[in-house]
């Protein structure tokens, strides 16, 4: 800071408006260099914004809508279509491109996007490698770039993303493992890679996702492996089990129940095995189990009890068994299930005994699938109440009498 000198004689008096005036001048000085370097760097990260979206701009090869032609020098950054800027900062902090139709690549530039919170291009057609400079962005929380075309593999440097809390690449062509450093990932809520061709199995580190509410890595087909015995402990706060199409083996843990959020569970076509031994009722929040064409069976007489324990659900409105190894009774109280409850299939198992007539009470039952089984007994003229019935499949069992005169005023298929 510069320093004045003022010699006042004695005979004369400087004005303290003007001493007042002078001095401000004087110190002034560093708070407008200060207040220029701060102008002066907000420019040049401005400016680094500027030449990252430039950099993806040109890298899209189709714009259907002309989303890009905002994206140029007559238009402030943040008005630029898609862009989403801080209040304070003025530094990019959302892209959101999705279902704009456009074809192109994947920019490495927009890992230099330090401030970028949230990236979403759902439903174009992006090519090509995640770039590995995404791992860059520590301050990202979502991205998302399901239903795309993007291939290779998921770079393991994602998990310097320590901020994400979603991370959503279903409907691509991704190969290869789960980086086993995603464990790192502690805020992470939803981890949604469906339909894309991955292999190997689920690295033990995503046990430390204590945040994780989706699980979702159906239809990937070279899946496989087992599932934790504590994976309900581990993911406490589990919402959304889907492993569906995949070759996962062994047992569904007995610990699942602890995840009393849970709402979906979607495992089927996979190997599963084993006695579905434990009480569904630590599932209160439960809307549908979906674990067809597996192979759940022990060769017990009571494997069906489970469905007893199903009949606080409120909510459930599906359960989809069919094609499995199960053997024993349909439960007198399965009359007892939701009101809202939809679908029960059962089919191609090795169910005996009677048709419950309580299954008349499930007035809001769209399929009823019990083919394939060992069921014995006339049909229960109560299944005349299921008006909304629009599939009914009772063949290849050891069913006798006639056909109840009450299903005749039933719409079904079949």
């Amino acid at each position: 800071m510069p320093r004045l000198l003022i010699s006042i004689p004695a005979t004369r008096r400087v004005p303290l408006a003007l001493l007042t005036a002078v001095a401000l001048y004087f110190t002034s000085i560093p708070l407008d260099t200060a207040s220029t370097k701060t102008m002066k760097g907000q420019k040049e990260a401005d400016d680094r914004d500027v030449v990252a979206l430039l950099a993806f701009k040109s890298k899209i090869q189709h714009d259907p809508y002309g989303i890009m032609n905002s994206w140029n020098d007559s238009h402030g950054l943040c008005r630029w279509e898609g862009i989403q800027c801080g209040r304070k900062h003025k530094r990019v902090t959302s892209i959101n491109l999705k279902d704009k139709g456009l074809v192109g690549f994947l920019s490495p530039f927009l890992g230099n996007l330090s401030f970028l919170r949230a990236l979403n291009l759902t439903n174009n057609t992006f090519q090509d490698e995640i770039p590995a400079q995404f791992g860059q962005l520590f301050r990202l929380q979502i991205l998302s770039l399901s239903c795309n075309s993007i291939e290779g593999e998921i770079p393991a440097n994602l998990s310097r993303c320590s901020s994400l809390v979603q991370l959503s690449l279903s409907y691509n062509k991704l190969v290869g493992r789960l980086p086993p450093a995603f464990g790192f990932l502690r805020n992470l809520e939803t981890l949604a890679i469906l339909t894309n061709d991955l292999t190997g199995a689920i690295p033990s580190s995503l046990g430390n996702l204590t945040s994780l509410t989706s699980l979702a890595v159906a239809d990937n087909h070279l899946l496989h492996g087992s599932l934790p015995s504590a994976l309900g402990l581990m993911l406490p706060h589990l919402r959304y089990l889907l492993l569906a199409d995949n070759q996962f083996t062994g047992m569904l843990p007995a610990s699942i129940t602890n995840a009393s959020d849970l709402t979906t569970i979607d495992i089927g076509n996979n190997r599963f095995k084993g006695k579905i031994a434990f009480d569904f009722g630590g599932l209160p929040n439960l809307v549908v189990l979906f674990a067809p064409d597996n192979n759940f069976g022990s060769g017990e007489l009571d494997e069906m009890h489970f469905l007893s324990t199903m009949t606080n659900w409120s909510n459930l409105v599906g359960v989809d068994l069919g094609s499995n190894q199960l053997k024993g009774v349909l439960p007198s109280n399965i009359g007892n299930l939701s009101q809202f409850f939809r679908i029960l299939s059962l089919g191609d198992n090795h169910i005996y005994g009677g048709i419950p007539s309580v299954l008349g009470n499930l007035v809001s039952l769209y399929n009823l699938v019990l083919e394939g089984n060992q069921l014995t007994g006339s049909i229960p003229s109560t299944i005349g109440n299921l008006q909304k019935l629009q599939m009914l499949a009772l063949d290849s069992n050891k069913l006798s009498g006639k056909v109840p005169d009450s299903l005749g005023n039933l719409s079904i298929d079949g």
